[in-house]
């Protein structure tokens, strides 16, 4: 299913998707998700989805593509987005992706949820130009992707709030957890009560690569076996 407000107007999108399955789509071209939202406009997206499964589509399990300058707002329970993004080699894709490219931000809450096998990474949120990022991710499942389990990265000036616990990563194609703050603004990290072993990168990799301050917090977390090392930080 795809929803598109590609007339930049005021109005926003609303997306609630409870006790549902969206599986087997887009297994015949190139970038064809399970549920894909594209808004340009002043709006916002507002999405909800409780008790619901995506998995095994082609492209990614659910995009929301937030074009204009309104607000991202996601809201994920007890749901799962498996086995997805397989369809073209040549564009992997991802269980959930998120991406802001204004001035609005990103606000995500993710709990008991499972992305795990996924062609590119499991969790995949981008804020891109000078909105925040405000991320918590907990109870989740992140394995077994071809590339990174969780990626969460803010592009431009706004900040990075990120809060993870209670978090099983294993065997990722690249790190485990990535949480990167690209521009000037600042990143406050905190992961607790988390497993993060056997991947081809970092058990966690935290970067702040410009002017603002970077703080991590640790609580409790396993990083072990992990080809590249345990813990990478930038700019902290």
């Amino acid at each position: 299913m795809r929803i598109d407000d590609l007339d930049e107007a005021a109005a926003g999108v609303a997306l609630t998707v409870v006790r549902t399955t969206v599986s087997g789509n887009g297994n015949g071209a190139s970038d064809h998700d399970g549920i894909r939202v594209n808004e340009t406009g002043e709006g916002d997206i507002v999405s909800t989805v409780r008790y619901s499964r995506f998995d095994a589509n082609g492209g990614d399990g659910l995009e929301l593509d937030e074009r204009g300058s309104g607000d991202l707002d996601l809201v994920v329970s007890n749901s799962s987005f498996d086995r997805n993004g397989f369809q073209d080699p040549e564009d992997l894709e991802d269980g959930i992706d998120l991406d802001e490219r204004d001035d609005g931000t990103i606000w995500v809450n993710v709990t008991n949820v499972s992305v795990d096998g996924n062609a590119a990474q499991g969790l995949d949120f981008d804020e891109d130009d000078d909105g925040e990022m405000v991320a918590v991710v907990e109870k989740t499942t992140a394995s077994g992707n071809g590339d990174s389990g969780i990626k969460i990265d803010e592009n431009n000036d706004g900040g990075l709030s990120a809060e993870l616990s209670n978090i099983v990563a294993v065997a990722n194609g690249d790190d485990n957890i990535r949480v990167k703050e690209d521009n000037d603004g600042d990143l406050a990290v905190l992961v607790a009560k988390t497993v993060s072993v056997n991947s081809a990168g970092f058990g966690l990799s935290v970067e702040q690569d410009d002017d603002g301050s970077g703080t991590l917090e640790l609580q409790w977390v396993n990083l072990s076996n992990n080809e590249d090392g345990e813990l990478e930080t930038e700019g902290l």
